[in-house]
Parts: structure tokens; sequence; C-alpha cells
């Protein structure tokens, strides 16, 4: 007789899923015989009762795409313009009224670009407002993921003050193309930091933010260079995708193989 396999991918953290999602995730999981999730901070997060059911497996970007389009010995020396850069949806979890308040104190950055849209957006317009700084906030909207990468390949840093993720793949498509994540401290943006030599920002502490952005954006690039080359490297080489999905292909084959 056949036997039919469910297998599910997580991408958030349960203890913010909304009601019925929680109601979803769990009748389903009565069903699914495995659980992979994209950063073990997911994991921490479920009322899990069988550990054997779920597995962690971080997402990654197209190392085949950035090596071939955006060089390593062409980018880290890049003469980068002064702008954070911000790309997620304009919603509460991405916490993005604290970035506007962090760069309304920066000194040496220009302007603080944001890609996105959401049901936040004329709350933050009149945020940039109130603080006199609405003509360096600039609001792009959503744009193709070709041009957010020639953005972040030209820009000095990328901005994420969320208060929770599943992983949040721009800070990696961040660091891969050169530009400096600044990111919170939250489980997920530690795991992303634990993996390529970066650290994470505590989340209550602004004049932290606003020290380590400064720092950064006031060192000339030929002071940069080494640090970006390094941060480059790694993150090509840990969150391959290529690499992921074999991790992906080998949970399967495991599966199946102890199942059948």
């Amino acid at each position: 007789s056949e036997k039919f396999i469910l297998i599910a991918n997580l991408h958030n953290d349960f203890r913010f899923f909304k009601f019925y999602q929680k109601c979803f995730y769990l009748l389903g999981n009565l069903f699914t015989d495995l659980n992979i999730t994209v950063s073990n901070s997911i994991i921490k997060s479920l009322p899990i009762k069988n550990k054997r059911k779920y597995k962690s497996i971080l997402n990654g970007i197209n190392k085949n795409y950035f090596d071939l389009n955006y060089p390593l010995n062409i980018i880290k020396n890049n003469s980068r313009n002064n702008n954070l850069i911000i790309i997620a949806r304009l919603v509460p979890q991405k916490n993005i009224d604290l970035a506007i308040k962090i760069f309304s104190k920066l000194k040496n950055v220009d302007h603080l670009v944001i890609y996105g849209a959401g049901e936040l957006l004329h709350f933050l317009k009149q945020k940039a407002i109130s603080l006199k700084i609405s003509h360096r906030v600039i609001f792009k909207g959503i744009v193709n993921r070709e041009e957010i990468y020639k953005v972040l390949s030209e820009s000095t840093g990328y901005l994420s003050t969320s208060k929770w993720e599943g992983i949040g793949v721009a800070n990696i498509e961040a660091a891969a193309l050169g530009c400096m994540p600044f990111i919170s401290d939250i489980e997920p943006h530690n795991e992303i930091c634990d993996a390529i030599g970066l650290n994470s920002i505590n989340l209550n502490n602004t004049n932290d933010w606003i020290i380590k952005i400064d720092n950064w954006f006031q060192r000339k690039n030929s002071e940069k260079e080494i640090t970006i080359e390094k941060m480059i490297k790694s993150t090509r080489n840990k969150f391959d995708s290529k690499k992921l999905a074999a991790l992906y292909a080998k949970e399967y084959r495991n599966f199946f193989i102890s199942n059948f």
C-alpha cells in the first residue's frame, strides 16, 4: 500500500503567529512527518513534543549569481555612498519607527532609504516629518530584486531593527554584497552573526546603534576593505543556497530511507 508523507517548511517565530496561524500549525502538525525550519530559533519557539520531527536548515542566497554579477574583486573596492538601507515590509514586526529614530541622531549618514510597502507607510512618513528629517528619509516602495542588489552593492550600511524574524534573507544579501548589516540582537540575527563573524546590537540601547553606525560610516573606504572582503567571502560560503539545497536533499533522502 502507498504511504503519504508530509514535510513542512516553517519561516517565522511561532510565538508571534496570529491565532488562526497557530491553529493551522497545530492542526497540520498532527499530520506532518518532518518540519524543517529556516533557523534554530524557530525550533526553540515551537511547542515541540517529538524532537525527531524537527530539523533546521538556514535560508540561503544565490552565490553563483552574486559571484557572476558582483565579483568580490570589484565590489570590495566600491566607492560606496553614505546611505543606510532598509528592506522590509512596513509592519510593526520590523520596528522601522525605531530605525527612523536612530537615523535622526546619526551624524555621518546622508540618507535612510527604505524599500518595501505596508500598513505603516503613512505613520512612518509622519514620524520622519515630526523629527524634521523627511527630506533625508526616502521611501522607494517595492522594486525588483536586481535593483535591490545594485543598491546594496553601492551602499555603506544596512539596517534591521526587527523585533522578531524567521532569519531575514535581506540581512544575508547585504553582507554578501559588502553592505555592512547593523541588525538587532534577536536570535535569528545572532545566528547570522555567529556564522559570518559579525555582532548584533542591543535592541533597547539606542546609543549603541548610533555609535556603531556612525563609527563605520566615518571610516575611509580603504580602512573598510579588509573587513568587507572577509564578510563577503564568509557570507557567500556559509549561506550558499546550492549547499543548503543539498542539505534539504540529504534530509529528504535520510527520511525516506528510514521510513520505507
